[in-house]
């Protein structure tokens, strides 16, 4: 950015900045890169890398109004309808910054091959296969079914429904966790063979991971440590260090509120006492046991390993880690064999 521009730039009033002023990138490598990351065709990954190149310019030029003007155009260019929200990626003085979720009824796989699961989730991250549990449940069932599938990953694509993760199998999209392994069970004649009791305890096992465990776990990852949840070590997010400090201010906000309705706004230590005994219980159920009910992996160990590993191998102490280190072993060396038996290519950095 030339000098000049850069102090008329500063001299801007952030309060009351003239757009025409600031619409003008400095130089046409930052135009371009403005252009694509408020480009509503362009791929999501490559949106990501825009987005990042265009963050250091900002950055390094102090180019504080130029960074307002961008956070209005992506939130403007939202299709307000198609979805209720963006995804936060930032923030300025001027407001947030959103990538747009794009949620969609077609069929995104057009070159389908017949029995193949395409399944859509979250990037990886460097200490995690997905971040989500409700993505890695899914993934772990496909692996230990056997299951032909090819994973598409995306910060933005959403289901019909709005969710990640989702599938197409043979032109049909399916979301929501539950229902995606109903459907995979019909369509390939795979079920657990439980029966009586064990069916009975499975289920609730899942729902109680899926509606209760999942919140305490996300209060201390998403709330108390958002700043060490999405720092980029973590999440491997392609955005700078200030911009994930602010991120997290905002995204723990959103996550409390999200707890308080689903948990009816029960306190930190409520919730780490409800961890407690639903830990307790699945420990319980497993006993010396391989997997929960006996030698062979159900849909409850799923969701079992996609809860838990997505939070106790996260590098930072949780209740969940003080938990399965010091009172229940035996649900940690389970998880360690679950990852080792299934998710060879998983590999913990060191730290």
């Amino acid at each position: 950015m030339p000098s000049d521009d850069k102090k008329a730039a500063k001299k801007v009033d952030d309060g009351n900045y003239d757009k025409e002023v600031i619409s003008k990138s400095p130089n046409l490598e930052i135009a371009q890169l403005r252009f694509l990351v408020n480009h509503p065709e362009l791929d999501p990954t490559l949106k990501t890398t825009n987005l990042e190149q265009l963050m250091g310019e900002i950055k390094a030029n102090d180019m504080a109004p130029f960074y307002k003007l961008l956070a209005e155009e992506m939130l403007a260019s939202q299709r307000i309808g198609s979805t209720a929200k963006g995804l936060l990626v930032g923030s300025g003085r001027g407001g947030p910054v959103f990538l747009r979720l794009v949620s969609s009824k077609r069929v995104e796989k057009t070159n389908w091959k017949q029995n193949v699961v395409y399944l859509y989730q979250f990037p990886k991250t460097p200490y995690l296969p997905n971040p989500s549990p409700f993505c890695l449940k899914i993934e772990t069932y496909l692996r230990a079914n056997n299951l032909k599938y090819e994973v598409i990953s995306s910060f933005t694509a959403r289901s019909e429904k709005g969710k990640l993760p989702f599938i197409e199998l043979n032109g049909e999209q399916v979301s929501d966790s539950q229902i995606i392994i109903w459907h995979l069970q019909k369509q390939f004649q795979v079920e657990d063979s439980l029966k009586g009791e064990q069916r009975g305890v499975a289920r609730a096992i899942d729902r109680m991971l899926d509606m209760s465990t999942v919140n305490c776990l996300n209060h201390e990852r998403m709330v108390n440590k958002a700043h060490l949840t999405l720092a980029r070590n973590v999440s491997g997010l392609p955005l700078p260090g200030f911009i994930t400090n602010i991120l997290a201010k905002r995204f723990a906000k959103g996550s409390q509120s999200n707890i308080n309705k689903k948990m009816d706004r029960l306190s930190g230590d409520e919730l780490k006492e409800v961890l407690k005994r639903d830990v307790q219980a699945l420990d319980d159920v497993l006993a010396d046991k391989k997997f929960l009910f006996g030698d062979r992996m159900t849909v409850a160990d799923c969701t079992t390993f996609g809860h838990l590993a997505t939070a106790y191998y996260l590098p930072f102490r949780q209740p969940i880690t003080d938990l399965l280190d010091e009172e229940h072993p035996r649900l940690k060396d389970y998880l360690n064999r679950i990852r080792a038996h299934y998710w060879q290519d998983w590999k913990l950095p060191e730290y």
